[in-house]
């Protein structure tokens, strides 16, 4: 228990240092960009492989006013894992990651506005709640006929 404890305080610690410590913007060759730092929840190695190509494609040649940076955590989201998103401006979830009433509530404190789905189901997610919270959720519309 007191692993746990330990690890999830060690997490959330980190998380308040690290904004406390960054500048949340990136300078680029003749504008600045905002960061967008997202939490991705539940990941596996091949989940951090394929999204951090396509984070350094986006982050090289989009020409918005917006750097993204990912982070990862193996936790599923839920109550007691909601904290870690501290430092956080969206997380992104999968399908066993629980978005409730409880834990969108906890997410709302640490300053989430953002919530990524990166399936198309979005069932564990109350909907209402985030609305309320004043969170803006995406998801995934459908799958690619050509996936396999």
């Amino acid at each position: 228990m007191l692993t746990v404890v330990l690890r999830q305080s060690t997490k959330v610690n980190r998380a308040i240092v690290n904004k406390n410590k960054e500048d949340k913007t990136v300078s680029t060759d003749d504008k600045k960009k905002k960061t967008l730092k997202i939490l991705c929840y539940d990941t596996t190695s091949w989940t951090r492989e394929n999204f951090e190509a396509q984070i350094e494609e986006f982050n090289n040649n989009n020409g918005t006013d917006v750097h993204l940076q990912m982070d990862y955590t193996q936790d599923r989201l839920d109550v007691n894992t909601a904290k870690f998103s501290a430092a956080y401006d969206g997380v992104c979830l999968f399908v066993n990651d629980t978005a409730d009433v409880d834990t969108l509530w906890v997410l709302s404190m640490c300053g989430v506005k953002l919530i990524l789905m990166r399936c198309a189901g979005f069932d564990r997610i109350d909907c209402k709640a985030a609305k309320v919270f004043n969170m803006s959720v995406a998801r995934v519309p459908a799958y690619s006929p050509y996936a396999g």
